[in-house]
């Protein structure tokens, strides 16, 4: 009976997934057909940009897909936090301005490099290695010192020759916080988010879980119970995580084609109904929202 309620699992999983996959896929051919041709989206460099970024959305969200469809349920809550992460940036920036959006998008980017560099020529400065070892990382800091350079000047030129500001002009880009605010999607920051940085961030949690499985007596009857449940929770929380990710993907890449009004918006918002009802049933047949405490 029990290897029969695992192989449902199981099943259920791997079939979540494939609907995932399969979704994912479909608003990637809807985009690229959307896309194909028009004039205004192959004349202009920010909108390219933006296909860009559809682009590592659509990666990294198939990757997270897959990656439970295989069975690695924890690798697959971490790349639902950068799928998240690039669907929310993609949201942001086809909502806003877009030439000032792309410059501080750029800018802080560049700017958190040089700061980087920055501190990495301070501790080759304090290190004790042996000067051939320095010599080496002062060589190859040089390096990306002035591919940075090379970055700015050829952006620069390309702001110039659209009349917008330069990089050095730019504002501070939003951090994730206040691009999830922004779109008004606070409470998902607070709770899908921040659950995902769990794994991502290699954070205790799991491990706690892990411990606290193992102390319990063994001969207790509810140790194997117990341990069955959490491996079940861990995955179909994965399970879940997916569908989110999907469903933040789905709604960017409207969003993006909406930018340009290009997109047949029709089949996109039964795209988001569908990810949104499947979200909906998964909590409602799994009661996921206070298994083990993951919105804690």
């Amino acid at each position: 009976m029990r290897k029969t309620q695992k192989m449902e699992s199981h099943s259920t999983i791997d079939k979540q997934a494939d609907w995932g996959i399969s979704i994912i896929k479909e608003v990637h051919a809807a985009v690229v057909q959307a896309t194909d041709g028009n004039l205004e989206i192959l004349s202009a460099q920010e909108a390219q940009i933006l296909h860009d970024m559809f682009e590592r959305a659509f990666e990294h969200t198939l990757c997270a897909a897959n990656c439970l469809k295989r069975g690695h349920a924890a690798s697959s809550e971490a790349l639902c936090r950068v799928s998240l992460e690039a669907s929310i940036t993609l949201s942001y920036v086809s909502l806003n301005d877009l030439i000032p959006t792309i410059t501080t998008y750029f800018g802080d980017y560049l700017k958190s490099e040089e700061e980087q560099n920055r501190k990495w020529r301070n501790s080759i400065d304090l290190s004790t290695f042996d000067s051939r070892v320095k010599s080496a990382h002062y060589t190859e800091l040089s390096k990306k010192e002035w591919a940075i350079e090379t970055y700015e000047k050829i952006l620069n030129k390309w702001l110039l020759s659209i009349n917008a500001e330069p990089l050095e002009k730019s504002k501070k880009f939003p951090n994730i916080y206040d691009r999830f605010e922004k779109i008004g999607k606070e409470l998902s920051y607070r709770t899908v988010y921040a659950a995902l940085c769990s794994q991502s961030h290699a954070d205790a949690e799991d491990i706690i879980n892990f411990l606290v499985a193992r102390l319990i007596p063994s001969n207790s009857t509810e140790m194997e119970k117990y341990q069955e449940n959490l491996k079940r929770e861990n995955v179909w929380f994965s399970a879940f995580m997916v569908i989110i990710a999907v469903r933040e993907f789905v709604e960017a890449s409207g969003m993006y084609l909406g930018k340009f009004n290009i997109c047949p918006l029709s089949r996109f918002k039964i795209l988001i109904k569908d990810s949104q009802e499947a979200e909906a049933n998964w909590v409602n047949s799994q009661k996921l929202f206070i298994a083990q405490g993951k919105f804690a």
